[in-house]
């Protein structure tokens, strides 16, 4: 099979980035299973995803549970220097996402930084050295409220699945990021690259046995630190409106407020933040008319906002997982 369009997925397709959604790391035989068609069917499938950028099976980590902290740079451009400081952007090591939008900002980059020394050099030496920025504003993450990568609703309707194992949400278990070692670490960083990697390949690479690694593992995923995911690229499933929403809001309203926000089916991200707005949301759906009902509709009966700003997500110049913990 070859590479394909948006428009060639079908059914099957849907059904198999679903599942990877909620499990990357699921055996294709229990996929084959859930899905009733052969493993190699799903093994052909998921190659084919793939290799069309429609799916990225990457570890998650979670930067404050790791000893990070996430930051949202909002830029301004000079007229006519907007590709040059996204290529600037993108190439710091530092930056784990930058895309092109629309609003008040040019362009919208993350960083994870592991210290306030960090982030001042980052912001002093490492963005003060770009030609071409006009002005940025800063948002620290306080706390992430919600960040998911299975996500509805879908462009042809949410797809059916019928393992429950997929369905079922993690159970958390208390893991402080002291108790992180170098093991950890490295394992991370192997699956932050490829979430699917073999047990026994990470055990040959780092000296210990595959039962370690097994074991580390589900210390990580069940503590929450790491997740196997199926990232998905929502422009090519038809997924064309990206949206990341500041919002302003009344102090004793924010926790509230952020809980209403994550119980709503688009939003897949909420945070609470310092800097230009309180709250960052980001919410995915099939079009600016949705948007526009979320925006007007929806976002405007919450009592305590009293500002939104919205970035529309024209393209994704950068998003890796892979950045470094140690």
């Amino acid at each position: 099979m070859g590479i394909i369009e948006h428009n060639q997925l079908d059914e099957l397709d849907f059904r198999i980035l679903s599942l990877l959604q909620r499990d990357g790391r699921m055996a294709y035989t229990a996929m084959a299973k859930a899905l009733d068609v052969s493993e190699g069917t799903i093994r052909n499938r998921v190659r084919r995803l793939e290799e069309g950028n429609f799916v990225q099976v990457v570890g998650v980590a979670e930067p404050s549970r790791t000893g990070f902290s996430e930051v949202f740079i909002w830029v301004k451009a000079e007229r006519g220097k907007i590709v040059h400081v996204m290529e600037q952007l993108s190439s710091l090591p530092q930056t784990r996402y930058v895309a092109y939008a629309t609003g008040a900002y040019d362009l919208v980059a993350i960083a994870v930084v592991a210290s306030r020394h960090n982030l001042l050099h980052f912001l002093t030496e490492e963005l003060g050295k770009i030609d071409g920025i006009e002005e940025t504003d800063t948002s620290v993450i306080l706390e992430t409220i919600k960040q998911t990568y299975d996500w509805v609703p879908w462009p042809q309707g949410e797809p059916t699945v019928t393992d429950e194992r997929a369905q079922d949400p993690p159970e958390v278990e208390e893991f402080d990021v002291d108790q992180l070692d170098d093991l950890d670490r490295q394992l991370i960083a192997y699956l932050q690259k490829d979430g699917r990697y073999r047990f026994q390949d990470m055990a040959n690479a780092v000296g210990v046995t595959e039962r370690t690694i097994r074991r580390r593992f589900g210390i990580l995923t069940g503590s929450g630190i790491l997740r196997i995911v199926g990232v998905i690229n929502p422009f090519q499933v038809g997924m064309n409106t990206v949206a990341i929403v500041g919002a302003k809001v009344n102090r004793q309203h924010i926790d509230t407020i952020a809980k209403q926000l994550a119980r709503q089916k688009e939003v897949r991200y909420v945070a609470v933040a310092t800097g230009p707005y309180d709250l960052i949301i980001e919410a995915v759906m099939p079009s600016n008319d949705e948007l526009c009902d979320f925006l007007v509709d929806r976002l405007t009966r919450f009592t305590g906002i009293s500002r939104t700003d919205t970035a529309m997500v024209l393209r994704v110049c950068k998003q890796i997982f892979n950045w470094p913990i140690d």
